[in-house]
């Protein structure tokens, strides 16, 4: 189906706020939120396909549990929940088999992203009903200029189909984000960092890290083990001078002359393509020419529309991640 884009402002779209509890058992309306981008849409939107499967029984418990409709061999398996640390925060994790909220096996690492700052929360959502891409970040973020931009970043999360570039592999899906532990939801423990950054792009491709987006991969027995991965895409180890970028959206979107595939290698190995995501060459910066925010905006390059996202939290870096909004991924 053709990839949808739902966000914060629409006419009916839900609200991403806090809603009860002190610190340890705090709830927000993230299901609330993903309830309706995923699966019974809102005002004129249909949900993107994915069925809501389970909810916790547990009291004061909001964990949820959804399925994709995958197209390799099995679906994926999504499990959320408020985070009770966090007012603005939740945590992810995907799972092969699920018996019941609180009971799964063959997991990923966790996904525990958190704002920590005020101000409506915006969200946008970009997907199908095999893929979801969700990016939220403070509203406080729209009454500030250029330089607090490093503190206010959206955050981006990655979960569902990857595109396998040979051969075959069943559980080709994943969860990567840009903050991810160990652990089950209910032995993770406290995490508190505020998190920034898009599919865990705050490391660049020569750079790496140890952890576990995937549930499992070809040849392998399932384990809690850390797999080495990292994200290739276009883009230097350092920031980019400001002289090799664009502040202004429309100078940028008649400068592109490059679009590079973004890829998550796994043990230098695999790769799986990001669906729907790329980088654009030149670079836009992350802000334009009178201080104000370039992510988080739609910019059209040879007919087809982009949504651009900060690419990590370090404010010399400049965005060079953008999601595919028209046709199909």
């Amino acid at each position: 189906m053709p990839v949808q884009y739902y966000s914060w402002n629409d006419s009916g779209a839900p609200e991403f706020k806090y809603l009860s509890g002190g610190y340890g058992a705090y709830k927000n309306s993230i299901i609330e939120v993903l309830d309706a981008i995923l699966v019974t849409g809102y005002g004129s939107k249909p949900g993107f396909g994915w069925t809501k499967e389970m909810t916790s029984t547990v009291p004061d418990s909001n964990r949820t549990v959804y399925k994709n409709h995958s197209a390799h061999q099995d679906d994926m398996y999504l499990i959320v929940e408020s985070d009770g640390n966090q007012q603005q925060g939740f945590k992810m994790q995907i799972a092969d088999v699920v018996t019941s909220p609180e009971s799964y096996a063959g997991y990923s690492q966790i996904a525990a992203v958190t704002q920590t700052h005020g101000g409506t929360q915006r969200w946008h959502a970009i997907g199908d009903e095999r893929t979801l891409i969700f990016v939220f970040y403070s509203g406080y973020v729209d009454t500030l200029s250029a330089g607090y931009f490093n503190r206010y970043g959206p955050v981006a999360i990655y979960v569902g189909d990857f595109e396998v570039a040979a051969g075959s592999n069943p559980k080709a899906w994943g969860l990567v984000a840009p903050s991810m532990y160990p652990g089950t939801l209910d032995n993770e423990g406290s995490y508190s960092v505020e998190s920034h950054g898009s599919f865990n792009l705050s490391t660049t491709a020569s750079n790496n890290a140890n952890d576990r987006p995937v549930t499992q991969v070809p040849g392998e027995l399932w384990s809690e083990n850390d797999i080495h991965s990292m994200t290739q895409f276009l883009m230097a180890d350092s920031p980019i001078s400001y002289n090799y970028t664009e502040k202004d959206i429309a100078t940028f979107e008649s400068a592109v002359q490059l679009r590079s595939e973004t890829f998550l290698i796994l043990d230098y190995q695999l790769s799986f393509r990001l669906r729907g995501v790329y980088s654009l060459f030149p670079w836009l910066n992350q802000s334009n020419s009178s201080s104000g925010r370039n992510f988080c905006q739609v910019v059209t390059v040879e007919g087809e529309d982009y949504f651009t996202i900060k690419r990590a939290r370090n404010i010399n870096d400049n965005i060079n991640c953008f999601v595919k909004l028209t046709g199909e991924w």
